[in-house]
């Protein structure tokens, strides 16, 4: 058993395709098929169902892909310490956020960590927050911007700010004319909303007891969902971030803040308890904090 026999198992695992994993690998499917069952064969175990379908995990295999993924971010791990010993803000920093976010916050703060830290060689990936959190679990990626809970124990966060949520309308809307709205005043608006997946999407249906939300639109982006505010077609929620953003006014759109103070989010930093470079991420943290807008409340 070797850490590449382990790389291969993992990526079929995440990618249910021995094809897609192969290239991943970059490696020829033969080869990373072979090895596989190279693998099983040793372990006396089979890893994967393979049906003409679809790549299955298999109970036992569950177990040993648990134990795989912890052997290779150890393996990771020790390639860290080793880089970290001759200088702690160089290596490589894989860093996720999701897509309400993204946009807004990293260019305040991404320039300017590059520029102090030019050994530092940064990844950024925006995904949803289940498969951002697949990645922190599985050592793909070493820390990630969510403005949701762990989902797991050896999953831990760092509160970065709290920022309050804002209804986008329309700007011939009734609601227009009020500097603030309530809650209570949201009920019966029509909100759109981003697909299943997307974080702000579970909060704004946690956050707005509304009637009716248009079950037709499937938004990846909160730019997208913005366009059909400025077409008329419905009302949606914007956090404060996302309106210095600076094309709002461009689109047509009236931003109101809404005055219950349950309509908010926390955006933390999550990360696995045994990273071992923290301090980086304290760099990270620091650099975050000191871009953000005065209307933001850092936690």
């Amino acid at each position: 058993m070797n850490l590449r026999e382990l790389d291969y198992i993992c990526a079929v695992a995440r990618l249910r395709h021995f094809g897609k994993a192969a290239i991943a690998c970059n490696v020829s499917q033969p080869t990373l098929s072979s090895q596989i069952l190279k693998l099983e064969a040793e372990l006396g175990v089979t890893i994967f169902e393979r049906t003409r379908g679809a790549v299955l995990v298999t109970e036992e295999g569950k177990s040993i892909l648990e134990a795989a993924k912890r052997v290779r971010n150890a393996a990771a791990d020790i390639h860290t310490l080793a880089k970290g010993f001759k200088d702690p803000f160089s290596g490589e920093l894989t860093l996720g956020v999701i897509p309400t976010i993204g946009p807004s916050l990293l260019p305040m703060f991404s320039g300017l960590l590059l520029t102090q830290y030019p050994n530092l060689k940064l990844t950024y990936i925006e995904d949803t927050t289940d498969r951002l959190n697949e990645q922190l679990l599985s050592g793909e990626m070493d820390a990630a911007i969510l403005a949701t809970m762990p989902v797991d124990p050896s999953l831990i966060q760092t509160p970065l700010y709290d920022e309050k949520f804002h209804i986008a309308l329309p700007k011939d809307h009734r609601l227009c004319a009020q500097q603030e709205v309530s809650l209570k005043e949201l009920e019966d608006v029509s909100l759109l909303l981003l697909t299943e997946g997307h974080c702000l999407r579970d909060q704004a249906l946690a956050v707005c007891s509304v009637s009716q939300h248009d079950q037709a639109i499937r938004a990846t982006s909160l730019d997208t969902l913005l366009g059909l505010v400025s077409g008329g077609l419905g009302t949606t929620l914007i956090p404060t971030l996302s309106i210095h953003k600076g094309c709002i006014s461009d689109l047509g759109i009236e931003i109101r803040t809404i005055s219950d103070k349950l309509a908010s989010r926390r955006v933390n930093l999550t990360y696995r308890k045994t990273y071992v470079q923290p301090q980086l991420l304290d760099v990270v943290i620091q650099l975050i904090l000191s871009q953000l807008p005065d209307d933001i409340r850092r936690v």
